[in-house]
């Protein structure tokens, strides 16, 4: 808002923009601003410096009363070498305060951290590949297969599923259609609840946490002689938005229907559901922030994996702030980090 005013809110939540984080860079960019990433960067340093004046504007705040506290150090330190062992969530900082560096010419700044992070906390249930449903508020995702069991006289459909979803607020279903998806009717599995305590459920269904994979089985012999459409759904509400819903291993053996998602997404038609590698580039902004007599001087890399930088320090700079900010979209998986620093 203080950057580029009531415009751009009104211009995020318009009808026709893409959501969350998406928004907010179609917007940025629409305004010939950075893109969301960068805005992120500059936005980590303005919570720091809380200084209106410097960065043109970019890091501080003109509407915020004084005194208010600037964000809080992960840690302070005079002694060097200097390491910590973290871990911050995405789109998070952990602010370091480096002291007295009166003596020091140069820093050497070590970063190890992984190059690639899960989408979801959990390992497929088998090989590499799964179908998720994506993470959003106030959102029907879809996943869509039909079938023919019209030479069978008896169905079983087997599934792995994971699931974290805000209990009793978000839920995942399976259903099943016999008019081509006119009409859909509830499955039901032991592994799912009929508890609604909030009236919010369309019918039995998975919420909360599965607390890692669970195979469950669901007969279709009442559908045995029938064309069929099996869906797999995850509908929530707003406020609060949890990892979602993965599928793997899918079977109907009657049919000799086997799919495991490796070689291809196994013939199910998606709406907000996707096929993926359980992964993501993990890239994280690393900021230094040296305070000198003519205001703060700001160096600031991208690393997409373990690196190392020197940075020079300007005269008579006794202290210093590294920050460390990763980024990911949609998961909530944190980074882990190992940050060194020595002095030269």
């Amino acid at each position: 808002y203080e950057r580029f005013g009531l415009p751009a809110l009104q211009m995020i939540s318009s009808s026709g923009q893409p959501r969350a984080l998406q928004a907010v860079d179609a917007t940025l960019r629409t305004l010939n601003g950075p893109g969301v990433n960068d805005f992120f960067a500059d936005w980590v340093l303005a919570n720091y410096l809380l200084d209106p004046e410097a960065g043109e504007g970019r890091y501080g705040y003109q509407l915020l009363p004084t005194g208010v506290p600037h964000a809080a150090p992960t840690a302070k330190t005079n002694s060097y070498p200097f390491q910590h062992l973290g871990q911050v969530p995405q789109y998070a900082t952990h602010y370091f305060e480096l002291m007295q560096l009166d003596h020091a010419r140069s820093l050497d700044i070590q970063l190890d951290m992984a190059s690639l992070v899960p989408l979801i906390d959990t390992a497929p249930a088998s090989g590499r590949h799964l179908w998720y449903s994506n993470r959003a508020d106030d959102s029907v995702t879809t996943l869509t297969h039909a079938f023919d069991l019209r030479g069978v006289s008896s169905a079983t459909l087997e599934y792995s599923l994971w699931y974290d979803l805000e209990p009793d607020w978000d839920y995942g279903y399976v259903f099943i259609s016999e008019d081509g998806g006119a009409t859909w009717d509830h499955l039901l599995t032991l592994g799912m609840t009929g508890s609604d305590p909030l009236s919010v459920a369309y019918g039995t269904g998975y919420t909360g946490q599965s607390m890692g994979w669970q195979r469950e089985t669901i007969s279709l012999d009442a559908y045995a002689g029938h064309e069929i459409s099996l869906r797999f759904s995850v509908i929530t509400d707003d406020a609060v938005t949890r990892p979602g819903m993965a599928l793997d291993d899918v079977t109907i053996p009657e049919l000799g229907y086997r799919s495991d998602f490796e070689r291809d997404a196994g013939g199910w038609n998606s709406e907000g559901w996707v096929w993926v590698e359980n992964v993501l580039p993990q890239q994280m902004w690393v900021q230094a922030i040296q305070f000198t007599t003519n205001g703060p001087v700001i160096t600031r890399w991208l690393a997409n994996a373990s690196a190392q930088w020197s940075l020079p320090l300007e005269s008579e700079v006794d202290a210093v702030v590294i920050a460390l900010s990763p980024f990911a979209p949609v998961t909530l998986t944190p980074a882990d980090y190992r940050l060194t620093i020595l002095t030269q």
